[in-house]
Formats: structure tokens, sequence, C-alpha cells
């Protein structure tokens, strides 16, 4: 066979290149790769540990039971493709494969080219620079043979269905590339459904928006497909892959896999394994710094280098600027401002690290975020509180609830000062939002710097659908109630009280009292959402739950979430004197969740994934509740989600 005799020779070229290479162990792909190039990498130290943590942890069973399998196939849209049977087809023998025994890194790369705009060069017309590319190097140890001869497999039967072909077009001998046809066929159908799109675009009148909708509608569905199926269900599932991808390449190194969207990217890492960069991401300061914030101990860790993002997308805007002749200084203004609104304009860098199998917790998730400094809303979240404990009003049967520490005093000042930093023209048009918030300072300024939110489980479960679904049903019931909670501590409610009493009647909003509390509402809006006044707090939920939280405030004592012997057990395993601090009963939220769509499951039009829902008490055996902190620091923000072990 052509596409396997091709194969083989190239495979024996490209080992003979990796001769070449030291006995070492490939180095972890941050330190092959360069700072100035790296959008984001993700890297697992360790796959077999990952692997056995995950199987101490208990994860590994809920995720390879029969049941839940089933389910995530069906979410997936992948349920009537036999996995068996699809390996047995493509010829590779998946009792050989094995889990990876060392180092795995993912990275999505920009072009070398970004260097000279980082320099201080100004952007090229060529704005594709400022497109990443993906590249994947897997340590996979002894099976690696194993792998290669699954890859070959897999590439020889895309070759011989017309999906793939070997590209050499870059004249890289120690690199195999292979050009995705489908991908090809793909670009050419674009061009002819554009050309289709036009035609009827102009046979459509300029005020016929509903024939022109119909037009839009119809040819975002045909791209959206990216191919024409064949009903093969591999080769379709295969097509769907390789649509999106233009090309890959590959190359063995010992017995590492490394994979690339280009054989730029692949050849890189293999010079690399010879001379190592001057400036690979593993020695950048802010890339350690991240990482240190995230703590010991992690299984799995991912890094994005926001700063070098924010500064290649403004140098992108203004090539688009250029070369379309779209956008100006205004629209450069404007993202600034939005920036240093937020204070994302000083933010330098996220990182996110995973553990698995901590004390009582099956999962770990830490998040940290690095900032130059905190301004704008940064500034506002960046006092940390005491220590969390529910108000009365969240009830113990709250399936999640949380607070926020926030300076909302602050609030107005913060965006006006932001907005005054604009240009003249734009200054002015901010102008009437500027007046609105001058005129809220007498509303904020009296409120507390802790927020409180809830989710409520409804009382009551929705109504059974109908035929049309899921059009009609509203199985979390916001159609009929508002399971949300939010209340901001209030001082002196008057000045908002009268606002809304002086402008809410033209909605339709009418005060009740309750309880030594108001309550606004009103029937013209379409949900049943309210607000409430009293007892230090201003609240927003349905109506009924704020009669339930007005009836425990002026009544204390009678018990609530903080009293809830999960919650307590839960929120001890954290430090809750952050600024944010959320617990969610897993239990609960399983019952809402399986409830909610009971009544669905035997409608006709009910998909897939509902009907392979597994049962609700295979949950409970495996996963807990969840809590989560986050803390200010001096350099930005630390998060910690837990995914805590079953009660016993």
């Amino acid at each position: 066979m052509f596409g396997r005799n091709r194969f083989i020779s190239l495979a024996l070229t490209a080992f003979g290149a990796a001769a070449a290479f030291s006995s070492a162990a490939t180095p972890p792909l941050s330190q092959l790769v360069d700072a100035s190039q790296v959008k984001m990498i993700a890297e697992i130290p360790d796959a077999r540990l990952l692997l056995e943590s995950a199987r101490a942890s208990k994860l590994y069973d809920l995720f390879v039971d029969p049941r839940v399998e089933s389910f995530l196939q069906a979410i997936a849209g992948e349920a009537k493709l036999d996995f068996d049977s699809a390996m047995d087809r493509v010829g590779i023998d998946a009792d050989a494969l094995a889990w990876p025994t060392g180092h795995i890194g993912f990275a999505q790369l920009y072009p070398a080219q970004v260097r000279n705009v980082l320099a201080g060069e100004n952007p090229p017309d060529d704005i594709s620079i400022f497109s990443t590319s993906w590249l994947l190097l897997v340590e996979f140890g002894e099976g690696a043979d194993a792998a290669m001869a699954a890859l070959d497999h897999l590439i020889d039967f895309c070759i011989e269905h017309d999906l793939l072909q070997f590209d050499h077009a870059d004249g890289d001998e120690d690199v195999m590339t292979l050009r995705s046809l489908v991908h090809d066929r793909r670009m050419a159908r674009e061009e002819e459904l554009h050309a289709e799109f036009r035609r009827r675009l102009a046979q459509s009148r300029d005020q016929d928006w509903e024939a022109r909708s119909q037009v839009y509608d119809w040819y975002w569905k045909a791209r959206l497909q990216g191919f024409d199926p064949t009903g093969d269900a591999l080769i379709d599932a295969l097509s769907e892959r390789l649509a999106n991808i233009p090309q890959f390449a590959f190359a063995r190194i010992e017995d590492t896999i490394v994979l690339g969207e280009t054989t730029a990217n692949v050849s890189g890492i293999l010079d690399a394994v010879r001379i190592q960069p001057n400036d690979p991401v593993s020695d950048s300061p802010l890339y350690a710094r991240a990482l240190a914030e995230l703590g010991a101990g992690l299984h799995a860790w991912l890094f994005e280098n926001d700063e070098l993002v924010r500064r290649l997308s403004r140098a992108e805007r203004q090539a688009n600027s250029r070369e379309f002749d779209f956008g100006s200084e205004d629209d450069d203004d404007i993202n600034d401002v939005m920036s240093s609104i937020t204070g994302l304009d000083a933010m330098q860098a996220t990182a996110w690290g995973l553990s698995l199998d901590r004390p009582d917790a099956v999962v770990e998730l830490r998040n940290s975020v690095l900032f130059v400094r905190k301004s704008g809303l940064m500034e506002l979240l960046s006092r940390n509180g005491p220590p969390y404990t529910p108000p009365p009003f969240i009830p113990a049967s709250a399936v999640a609830a949380g607070r926020m520490v926030a300076d909302l005093p602050r609030l107005p000042d913060t965006i006006i000062k932001s907005l005054l930093a604009l240009p003249e023209p734009l200054r002015q048009e901010a102008g009437p939002a500027m007046t609105g918030l001058i005129a809220s300072r007498s509303i904020f300024e009296n409120m507390g710097m802790q927020v409180h939110f809830a989710l409520l489980r409804p009382k009551q479960a929705p109504a059974a659908p109908d035929d049309d679904w899921p059009s009609r049903f509203d199985p979390f019931g916001f159609g009929d109630t508002m399971p949300f909670l939010l209340a901001v501590e209030m001082r002196d409610a008057a000045p908002l009280s009268d606002l809304i009493t002086g402008f809410g009647a033209q909605l339709g909003v009418k005060p009740r009292t309750f309880e030594g509390s108001t309550i606004f509402e009103s029937e013209e809006l379409g949900i049943a959402i309210a607000l409430a006044i009293g007892h230090g707090y201003v609240m927003l939920s349905s109506p009924e739950a704020l009669e339930d939280a007005m009836r425990a405030l002026a009544n204390p004592g009678a018990g609530g979430l903080a009293q809830d012997a999960d919650f307590q057990r839960a929120i001890r395993t954290v430090d809750s004197r952050g600024v944010f601090a959320a617990y969610m009963q897993t239990d609960r939220a399983v019952a809402w969740f399986y409830d909610s769509f009971e009544s669905a499951k035997s409608t006709p039009n009910a998909p897939a994934w509902m009907k392979a829902m597994p049962p609700r008490e295979l949950w409970r055996r495996f996963v807990g509740d969840i809590v989560t902190s986050q803390t200010s620091t001096d350099s930005g923000f630390t998060t910690l989600v837990r995914l805590l072990a079953p009660s016993p």
C-alpha cells in the first residue's frame, strides 16, 4: 500500500535522525519553547503519577463505569461510534497501547516573527503572525513503539480513505507532515457556499429582513457542517476533526512523540533538544512566579501569558486597521478604557494547577492571577474579609451559597475616573453615563462590603414538558420563579427606596410591607422577580424567596445553612477569609438536576444524553461537596476549589 510504504520510509528516516540525539530523556516542553512565543502552555510532569493518583482518589472508577462512559459519549454526540470496532477497523491493537509514563506538554505558540513586534517594530501587514498554532509532546516510555504503530495505522487508514496525504513541501526530512484533504475540500466548499450566499442575498430585497435573516441562517448552518457526511460513523468522526486542521506534523525523539500544527513547530523542538533556546519559558520569572503562587504537590498545571496576549492583540488591531481600512484610534481608546475600568490592563499572567487524591478531597483545583498593580474594579476586590458565615436568610436547603467582599461605595468614582481619561469626543458621549454614576453615589456609599448570593432549589418540580422539547421546557424554573438570591448590606436604604418609588411606577413596580421590610414587585416584568429592602439588606430574588429571607431576619435563631453539618465540614477545609468564598451541596445539586429532567426523559424529542443519565446514587459514591475560596494577595489573587471526598 502506498500510504503505508511511504510512511515506513519516512519513519525510518525519522528514526535515524532521532538516533543522533542524546540518549538522555527529552526535556519538558517548557524548556524547549521560547517564552516570547508562548501564549499558553500546559504540562503534566509525570503522567504515570497522575494516573495512580486518579485511581487512588476513586475518580478513575467513576469515569470508567460503563454507565458514566455511555453518558459522556451521549453528551459528546459520539454514541453511534463503537470505539472497539473502530479500533479494529483501523488496525490498532488497543490492548498494546499504554498510558504515557513521563512528561506531557501542550502549548499554543505565536510564530517567531512576533519577537520583532515585541522589540518595538511596527506590526506587519500580514496579520497571520498573530494566529497561534498548537504543539504536543508526549513521553510514552516503553509504550512508544505501540503508540507509533497506532499512529502508523491511523494515518494509513486516513490516506486510504482520502482524508490525509503526505506533504513535504517544507523539505524537512526529520519531520513527517500530513495535509488534511478534508480541510482542503472544506475550503473549496466554503468558496462555493459564499458565492451562493452572495447570490441569495442579492435576490432578497434590502428591506426584507426576514428573507435576509433566512439567508444568513442557511449560510452559517452550512458553514458549521464543515464537511459532507458519508453515513460512515468512523469516517465522519475523523472528517469532523480534520475539517478544522489544515495540516499537522510529527516526529519521534527516543521514547517521546512530538505532534504539531506546523512543520516549523515540530522541527523547532528537534532543534531545541540539540541546542536549548536562549529564553525558554521555564526560565521566565513570570512563569516561575505564577506557578509558585499555586503551591507544591501539583499533578498538572497551565500557564497563560496575559501580558503577551494583550500586547499582541493591540498590535493586531493596528494591523487590521491598516490592511482592511477599518477601526480607528478611538477603538483602541475604548479598549484601553474598558481594560482600565476592569483593571485587566494590569493583568500579567494566569496559572491553573490540578492535584488529585488530596487530604479530604478527590480533586483540588488552584488558580493564581498576577497583576502589575490592582486598579479599577480589581482594586475594589483587594480587601479580604472575615471567615465566611452565611447570614440567617440563606436557608439550609440552598443548593449553593457564597460571599464576595467588594468596596462597593467606591464603585461609581472608580468608573468615573476611567471615563474621564477618554479623549474629548468619547468623553462627551460618556456624559450621560457619568451623570447617572454621580447620582448613584448616595446609594453606593451606603452599601456594605459583603455581597451574599445563593442558588435556591424551587419548592415545586417543573411541569412536564410538551412534545415541543426543549423550547418550552424550563427545568430550572426561570420562567416561573427566580432560583437565585442576591443580597447586599445596606446601612441607609432611603436613597435607593426613593429611586425605586420614583421611577418604578413607570414599570408597574408596587411596594408592599412584609415583616418590617418593603418588597417591590411588578407583574409587568414577565418574570417573578422582586426587590426587598429591610433589616440592613437589599435583596433580589423571587417574591416567595424574599418573604422567606425577611422572615428569617425578623425572627433570628431559626437556623440556616450556617448550622448545616455538611457546610461546616466543608468550609473548615479552606481558609474562607478572602474576597470570595462559596459552597455547593452536591447531593442537593444532583437531586435538583435529576428531578428537573425526570419528567422530560420520556418525551419523544428528549436528547440521547438525557436518556443515558446514570443513576443519581452513583455520584454519591465518588464525589462530595464543593467548596471554593479566593484570597487577595500583594501580587494578585489565588483561588482554591476543592471537590471533597464523600461523607463517611
